[in-house]
């Protein structure tokens, strides 16, 4: 059994090493550059962002020839965190590392070992009660080549001889590469969760790729901080509003992901249960990893959204009630800005399903789908989650999109209505004087307001929330052409200077 000074590989450190040493320039060449998986700390990894390291130049440290190594971390929000440098060197087939607290240099790794051998390695001095002189022994169970691009990288996988005094259940290093783990040596900390998780490795003979993920990839934080949603809800038997709001995070099989509360406030006018009334509706969670977005749904998580998507990619996406999921295509892809905020945007149609017609629609980066035409003078449709809006009922809810804000958007305010508008209690059934006929409609249908005032408006949609019609409402008796409509069921929505009056239509 031989002894060499070694560091806890996989668990320490990130640094450059090289089969068959000869030179500095052979091990760690001016370019080499590591990605490590931020970790988010519970359960597998799911990054958060990523790590970069780069050799950028050569310097000298107590008389040894070094490559400095620079880096930084980059977040989910694509903020970036300068790294301290790093100061490694080689000597006879052996890396060390540079500990500046201490002012020594700590042998790494050590590439002349062979299967079978125990090396020992001193263990970082990190906090003043470490003992200066102890030491780490790991066995080398195998030595395996692996291609890495125009070359091919020995590979050690290793054991602990006592892993009870440090917590390392083993793992490998690495010609090159180093330890799969990012962070400084302090072998104490060797839970892979809250470490970074190497993605790959490059210089210019090298390659090699650890994930299915880009090297460079991160969380896109598609949702922005404390965003908030509001939605005009309309029924055939009560209307008001609906509050969406991040709440906090939570971990769902060990992925962290936002917590959105959901208030409804509404107004049954029907007797004698007339009145208004708060509801708290279930939470939903969500996730983006990617530029995509994924719901928790029963007991999976599914996709909503995916900005990587190109014209005439598709994505399949759950619809509560019914019978199969659902597909939307999309058909092009651009930008936008609201509130001076630049946002990615998708045009798609939702493809016909069973009895129901194909459906185009916007879907917003940060705001999610908008139905119908989108701008300050229309009444759009939407909601954040997809599966609700379609959800396949003949007769459900119509959802009209009111406002979105969020830390950089402060208030966006689609339509002529606050966000929180409802109709007062006091004004139920009919603040306007409003009477609507013939019902049932055929070929037109009368709007008649006892008080007319600037500003009046309405919007007729059909069972699935589709916008069929909209207008001014500038007289005491306004006509809407329903020639041209199906036959089924409509709601018409009136709003006045007094509040939002919702009736159900139909069309014979």
């Amino acid at each position: 059994m031989r002894h060499r000074w070694l560091p806890l590989t996989l668990a320490i450190i990130f640094f450059p090493l090289f089969s068959q040493i000869k030179g500095q320039s052979e091990w760690a060449p001016t370019g080499a550059r590591w990605h490590y998986c931020q970790g988010t700390g519970l359960g597998e990894p799911i990054c958060g962002g990523y790590f970069y390291l780069e050799v950028i130049a050569d310097t000298t440290i107590g008389g040894r020839a070094c490559r400095k190594i620079s880096g930084y971390q980059k977040n989910w929000l694509n903020q970036v965190t300068p790294l301290p440098d790093r100061f490694t060197y080689a000597e006879n087939d052996s890396v060390y590392y540079y500990q500046p607290d201490s002012n020594r240099f700590l042998l790494t790794f050590d590439f002349s070992a062979q299967a079978g051998d125990t090396l020992e390695f001193p263990t970082p001095r990190v906090f003043p009660w470490d003992p200066p002189d102890t030491s780490f022994l790991v066995r080398v169970d195998s030595i395996v080549r692996r291609p890495a691009g125009q070359d091919s990288l020995r590979f050690f996988y290793v054991t602990p001889v006592d892993w009870a005094s440090w917590w390392f259940y083993g793992g490998w290093y690495a010609e090159k590469i180093g330890g799969k783990l990012i962070q400084s040596p302090f072998p104490i900390v060797t839970i892979p969760e809250i470490d970074g998780f190497i993605r790959c490795y490059a210089d210019d003979s090298a390659f090699i790729q650890f994930t299915d993920e880009p090297c460079d990839y991160t969380l896109t934080g598609w949702f922005g901080q404390e965003a908030r949603w509001h939605y005009g809800y309309s029924s055939f038997t009560y209307h008001g509003y609906e509050l969406v709001e991040m709440d906090g995070d939570t971990l769902i099989q060990a992925i962290p992901c936002k917590i959105f509360r959901r208030t409804l406030k509404k107004v049954i006018t029907a007797a004698p249960f007339a009145g208004i009334f708060t509801e708290t509706l279930p939470p939903r969670y969500a996730y983006d990893i990617g530029d995509r977005v994924l719901v928790w749904i029963n007991d999976g998580f599914y996709p909503l959204y995916d900005f990587n998507l190109q014209p005439g990619d598709t994505l399949v996406f759950p619809a509560q009630g019914c019978a199969s999921a659902r597909v939307y295509r999309i058909d092009s892809v651009g930008m936008l800005e609201l509130a001076g905020v630049p946002l990615r945007y998708q045009r798609a149609t939702l493809l016909p399903y069973g009895p129901f017609d194909s459906l185009s629609f916007t879907i917003i980066e940060r705001i999610g789908p908008v139905f119908g035409h989108f701008g300050p003078d229309t009444l759009p449709a939407g909601y954040l989650f997809l599966d609700e809006i379609f959800s396949c009922h003949i007769e459900g809810p119509y959802l009209e999109f009111r406002c979105y804000s969020d830390e950089d958007i402060l208030l966006y305010n689609v339509g002529p209505l606050p966000c929180d508008f409802i109709v007062p209690a006091d004004n139920i059934p009919d603040p306007a004087g409003l009477s609507v006929y013939p019902n049932p409609a055929s070929q037109f249908l009368v709007v008649r307001l006892e008080y007319p005032a600037v500003g009046d408006r309405f919007a007729l949609t059909d069972a699935l929330g589709r916008l069929v019609a909209a207008g001014d409402l500038p007289l005491q008796e306004n006509t809407i052409d329903t020639a041209g409509l199906p036959a089924g069921v409509y709601l018409l929505s009136v709003w006045t200077k007094d509040g939002n009056i919702v009736r159900r239509i139909v069309r014979q």
